[in-house]
């Protein structure tokens, strides 16, 4: 059960305020914030293969997130299902993309990029060598990497959420433990959703049982209105 927060149309976070609105759900939350920074294209055409590119990743991340909850008998063979579709399926779409432009669609950056950023971490993670034979996408990770506001998010000590250990499992399969959610842009995304040109990085942290959303940009750290806490 959620506390009541007139703020949380549907009961539940995430929940971002931005210029006067309160926005929930996170594809909706993703692609207001796409819009307002010019990430999703500069036309219909764009706009759609930028949505084609981010679903396909939302739906190899989803593979690696739903991971851990396997049963131990089931975790292996699923981890040869990621490795499989993932070199065989999603990688050889974005590495052709990739062939002659620095970027997804078009010759500026969008969310399919990030999305893609991610993606690759996700996957090195499990499979080190995996963007061996993919050398654009290899390539393409390299410059993310050297952009100011993306170098520090895959080390040690960032805001990027770890893979969840026994301790979250526990809690996550509890009905009793207030969940602890860390999410940006998408709430079912393991990892904090950067923003490259404006470092903008949202967390939901909870204190006690009140949920409080941190927004990290440019201007420092700001904390947004306090919502209901939510138990699993």
């Amino acid at each position: 059960m959620v506390g009541q927060n007139q703020a949380l149309m549907f009961e539940q976070v995430p929940l971002v305020e931005m210029d006067g609105l309160q926005l929930v759900q996170s594809k909706a939350i993703m692609n207001y914030i796409a819009e307002k920074y010019k990430l999703s294209g500069k036309d219909l055409k764009e706009r759609a293969m930028i949505d084609m590119y981010t679903e396909g990743l939302n739906d190899l991340m989803e593979m690696i997130m739903i991971l851990p909850f396997k049963k131990p008998d089931e975790k292996q063979a699923h981890i040869g299902v990621i490795q499989g579709k993932a070199t065989s399926r999603y990688f050889p779409v974005y590495e052709k993309a990739l062939n002659s432009s620095q970027y997804l669609v078009g010759n500026q950056f969008s969310r399919a990029d990030v999305h893609l950023m991610e993606a690759t971490l996700m996957l090195e993670e499990l499979f080190p060598t995996i963007l061996s034979t993919f050398p654009n996408l290899k390539a393409f990770q390299g410059r993310m990497r050297s952009l100011p506001t993306i170098r520090k998010f895959p080390e040690p000590g960032s805001q990027r959420k770890p893979q969840p250990d026994a301790v979250y499992l526990k809690n996550v399969g509890s009905s009793q433990t207030c969940r602890i959610l860390r999410v940006t842009l998408n709430e079912y995304h393991c990892s904090t959703y950067l923003m490259t040109k404006l470092s903008i990085r949202i967390t939901i942290l909870t204190q006690g049982c009140n949920n409080h959303i941190l927004i990290q940009g440019t201007g420092g750290l700001h904390c947004l209105p306090t919502l209901s806490y939510v138990k699993g």
